[in-house]
Formats: structure tokens, sequence, C-alpha cells
């Protein structure tokens, strides 16, 4: 089956490698370009790769070469991205692409986000054009399709193209992200996307330099990203994973909690979620109690939705109506099915009327 789509696709070379989007050449004898695509800024010359070893110039043009390469595929819950208040109940086609554009020293799924170019991993990756992606997603039942697992920014052209045949086809679609494309980026993505699902990583500077191994600005970029996002009128869901002694401190998470409230909506989704020691980070996972001060702390300042995440069978996964405190939305993150149990009519409270999801 072939999907009839339009042919507004980014321009290619004579042999049909993608050029990258967002570069400016430079007046160099290198033939350097910078690339724009995100917060790092890259300046590549001829022959060589950015930081995310996905954006190449070739004898002074930047070329996207991971255009439909496709190293993950998986059919999830939507509550696994986290999601918890865009379209619950459904399933998410799920893919990702080989690389990042930052180096996490706690990255959970480093060796697809952190391999060598010439990793036995690349063998997994298949070419998958934006038609057979679309497919996949109807042919097992999802409604969206969610680029995760790695940082989708690196797959900008990938993604613009997958979500308008997607938009076509009445599907979804959800960017899981850690926030660090540009403006100008963001700003020609945000119709290609549906979901905005943030990984503010900590409310400082510091933290992205230290522990991404990011430059100086990511943590505003990060932020600007976010308000962008949901200014457009995309859905947003923020996560903060807390890592013991590195960006748990009360103080800190009172900060996030602040800026949430004012500078996005109460109503936006926070989800505070457990640390395992992984990669480069082998300190103990965080304790339960921290999570759940965090949890307090949002509720202090008013978000109306934190949640607990990585921590089975939580009391504070479920979703709660903020006039009655009824349990609206009940989740089990054990089953393998639907993980959550929705208990709203219309989207509103059965007990006082209040209207929990749009």
């Amino acid at each position: 089956m072939l999907l009839d789509v339009d042919n507004n696709r980014d321009s290619r070379d004579s042999t049909g490698n993608i050029h990258a989007s967002f570069q400016t050449p430079l007046d160099d004898a290198e033939k350097s370009i910078q690339c724009n695509i995100c917060v790092n800024h890259c300046v590549i010359c001829s022959g060589k790769r950015g930081r995310c070893q996905r954006r190449v110039n070739r004898d002074g043009i930047l070329y996207a070469d991971n255009y439909g390469m496709v190293i993950s595929h998986s059919v999830d819950p939507i509550e696994k991205k986290p999601l918890y208040h865009f379209q619950p109940q459904t399933y998410t086609y799920s893919i990702a692409a080989a690389g990042c554009n930052l180096s996490c020293d706690n990255c959970q799924n480093w060796e697809i986000s952190q391999p060598h170019l010439h990793s036995p991993l690349y063998n997994r990756i298949t070419q998958e054009p934006p038609e057979e992606i679309v497919l996949r997603a109807r042919a097992t039942n999802c409604s969206s399709i969610s680029f995760t697992y790695t940082e989708p920014t690196i797959w900008f052209e990938y993604i613009r193209d997958v979500g308008r045949v997607a938009h076509m086809q009445s599907l979804r679609t959800v960017m899981v992200t850690n926030g660090t494309i540009t403006n100008e980026a963001l700003a020609e993505l945000i119709p290609a996307i549906d979901a905005y699902c943030v990984d503010i990583k900590a409310f400082s500077d510091e933290f992205y330099r230290t522990i991404c191994h990011a430059p100086i600005g990511t943590f505003e970029q990060v932020l600007s990203s976010c308000k962008q996002a949901y200014d457009a009128g995309l859905h947003v869901e923020i996560v903060n994973l807390l890592i013991p002694g590195k960006n748990d401190d009360p103080k800190e998470i009172a900060e996030l909690c602040e800026w949430i409230a004012s500078a996005l909506s109460k109503d936006v989704p926070v989800h505070f979620t457990r640390y395992h020691p992984q990669y480069r980070m082998q300190i103990s996972a965080t304790p339960v109690q921290v999570l759940e001060r965090a949890y307090l702390i949002a509720r202090e300042h008013g978000l109306l939705y934190p949640y607990i995440g990585n921590v089975l069978g939580h009391k504070y996964e479920h979703t709660y109506c903020p006039e009655c405190e009824t349990m609206v939305i009940k989740r089990d993150r054990s089953r393998l099915e639907s993980l959550s149990e929705v208990l709203l009519v219309d989207g509103c409270c059965q007990v006082c009327g209040y209207q929990v999801l749009s």
C-alpha cells in the first residue's frame, strides 16, 4: 500500500543525499559550515562531522546523513514516553536515530545515543522512508509516532517529513527531547509535531556544562524551547530526572516549579523520575523520599499535575482531580498492555465536573 504524499522534501544532491537544514557557509579556506540546528552551533570543516556525528561537511555543503536511518522500533503505551495527558490509553510507534548532540554522564540509552561510527550497533539500522513508518504505525494500531530514545533534533529533516505524512493519515506525532533545538529550527518543525515532552535535566547551567558537557547557555535555550512549544499550542509535559547530590536540592526544584507555573502553566504535567546507575555515572539510585519531596514542592507551588516516575506502584503516578482529589486516571506501569484506566467523562471528573483533559 502506498500513501499519496506531497513532494515537499529537503533538497538533495545528484546522488540523493539530503542537504542539512539551517547551515551557514563560512568564508574560510577549510570550506567550513556552521550548523544552526541546535545549541552546539558546530563549525564543521570540509570532511568533518558535527558533535552529533550525523551532520557532515562534504566539500563545503552540509549533509544530514542519517535521513531515514532507524536504529530502534517499538510499539509503546503512550504513558512510557512519559506522556500522561496526551491520548491516554493509546499506543505510539516509537523510533530512534543513532547519536545525540549531548554526552550526558548518566545517559540511559548510551548504547545507541553514543555509538562510535564503526560500532556493530550500526548493523541494526534500517532505511525507512516516511511513508513506511506511517504504514507501520497504522498496522500496529498506534495513534501516534514518537521520535524518542535518542535526541530527535539530530533527525530534523526526517521528523519534518514523517510528521507531514503522519498528519495526512490522522496520526499525531511526539518529540521526546532534551530541548536543545534552536528557536529557528523549532519554529519550522512545530507544524509537524503535536506533543513536546522535554527533559529539563536540571535548573542550572552548571549541570548542563559538567554532567551533559554542553556549551554555556544550554540551560537557557532549553527553557526557551519549552516556552516556544507551549506558546505555539503544542502539548507540553516536563520530565526532571532527579540524581542524588547533582540536581535534587529542594531550592532548585522549587525554582523549576516556579518557572513552570509562571512561564508555562500550572496545568503542565511535570514528572519527577527516579535515577538508576547508568553509563559513566554509578552513584546510588534516587531515594523515593527525594521524589516524594519534589512532588510536595510542586504542589506547594501550585502545579496541578506533578508525578513520580520509575517507581512501580506509587500513588503519585496516578492523576487526581485538582478540585475534589478524586483519582481520575489510574496507572499501572507493570502491565504490558495500555497502562492507564481513565475515569473521566469527556475529559471531566465524574464527581465534580472539573476538566482534567482538554
